[in-house]
């Protein structure tokens, strides 16, 4: 019997030996594999479920509309279609968001991540996804900006920041921004070891974004040594100075930063518990401060503050008494501190206020200890006067404000880390 092929000829029924030699061959050779973009049902399925599940939005039926992104999801995850996946995970994210469903966010957005990381972004079906994450990033911030709960807005601003540091190529002031709020809030309730790794984060966001503003790179590393410090982190405090002082040696110095390098080092020294080194480094960087600054300025009483507190617990009793009230005086005699753009949510008579209040505090121990009942009574009804038209400082969850001073250079206080734009009572 005859079989014919697709061009009207005769052929064998059986193969030959060889052919089938050359048809194993090829079989092992390119075995077979699953597609990896979907296939054209599902493809086509897309933009029917797409249209359907924003109807459902639009009708305020959102459990309908997260049901069918799921289900969009679920087949785009079957076929590897990674610019589908991140799509419908945003869009199911968004949808889980308005429908107070926060808590079935954090692996969705982890899954996003982790892709986006992970795929070429070259192809034109891929050019979308950092579009589609920073729809997912701007859903967040503005739950956090529409709500008057501390716990979703700290929930929201954590994962606008993960996704925006995750996907963003481009300088955003605004990101900054936001990011140095969340850091401050994190400081200020005393949570360093959670700060961390965000200044961290934003020590490379910034060097990889504006990799020729050194200034913006050296701040940034100089932040870091403190909130180091903070943390218990002497070598890495260390580390982050030394770079902050060698970036700064690149871009020329202004006056100031060798008494700010001394005077890191002597942080770093009493940290460590190293009590005279710190003294001694300290010492120096007042003498260069005052070299450079001849007028009173809220740095250098905070640098006769501190110094103060350190020659204190030596047990140099009256170098610390003498250093306390240069300090109270240098505060009575300069005005208030302007506020650079990255802090501009500090309370700018903090800083002043908040070193009037250190130096009061510690002076009057001495004189405590000395006796003197009448100096004592009025150092500790100033620093009291000034605690109460200072009210948010009540109400800082810090352990230890002292502390916080010494390495920030103010008293912590409560930092709404989304200001809201409507109070909606959620």
């Amino acid at each position: 019997m005859k079989y014919y092929n697709g061009f009207g000829h005769p052929r064998r029924k059986h193969l030959s030996v060889l052919s089938m030699l050359v048809m194993t061959y090829a079989y092992f050779l390119y075995p077979y594999q699953p597609p990896l973009i979907a296939s054209n049902l599902s493809k086509e399925s897309f933009p029917t479920i797409r249209i359907e599940a924003l109807q459902a939005q639009s009708d305020g039926d959102l459990d309908k509309a997260d049901k069918l992104y799921s289900q969009a999801l679920a087949e785009a995850e079957n076929c590897h279609y990674a610019a589908k996946i991140i799509e419908f995970i945003s869009r199911l994210v968004q949808v889980k968001i308005v429908n107070h469903q926060l808590e079935q966010t954090d692996k969705l957005v982890q899954e996003a991540l982790k892709l986006f990381q992970t795929t070429n972004r070259n192809t034109a079906s891929d050019s979308n996804l950092s579009v589609w994450m920073d729809d997912m990033a701007k859903a967040f911030i503005s739950r956090a900006e529409h709500s008057s709960r501390e716990d979703v807005k700290e929930y929201c601003v954590k994962h606008y920041i993960d996704i925006e540091l995750a996907t963003g190529n481009q300088y955003d002031p605004l990101l900054v921004g936001r990011i140095h709020l969340f850091t401050t809030y994190l400081q200020h309730d005393g949570r360093y070891q959670e700060d961390l790794p965000y200044e961290e984060k934003l020590v490379q966001y910034i060097s990889k974004t504006r990799p020729t503003d050194l200034a913006l790179i050296a701040q940034a590393h100089f932040t870091l040594c403190n909130i180091f410090l903070l943390a218990h982190k002497t070598p890495e405090a260390r580390a982050a100075i030394h770079e902050w002082f060698s970036i700064k040696s690149r871009i020329g110095h202004v006056l100031g930063d060798e008494a700010a390098l001394a005077w890191e080092n002597g942080l770093i020294s009493l940290e460590e518990g190293n009590l005279r080194t710190a003294a001694s480094m300290c010492q120096s960087a007042l003498l260069t401060q005052k070299h450079c600054v001849t007028t009173p300025v809220v740095v250098t009483g905070m640098y006769e503050a501190i110094l103060g507190y350190i020659e204190k617990r030596l047990n140099n009793q009256k170098n610390a008494e003498q250093l306390l009230k240069e300090s109270l005086d240098c505060f009575e005699k300069c005005s208030l501190p302007e506020i650079n753009a990255t802090n501009k949510f500090i309370h700018p008579e903090g800083l002043l206020y908040s070193g009037k209040v250190f130096a009061a505090e510690h002076l009057a121990q001495i004189y405590q200890e000395q006796g003197n009942k009448a100096y004592t009574h009025n150092l500790e009804m100033k620093a009291e006067k000034i605690c109460n038209e200072n009210t948010h400082w009540a109400a800082s969850k810090n352990p230890d404000p002292s502390r916080f001073y010494i390495f920030s250079g103010h008293f912590p206080f409560p930092i709404d880390i989304a200001p809201a734009r409507v109070n909606l009572g959620l």
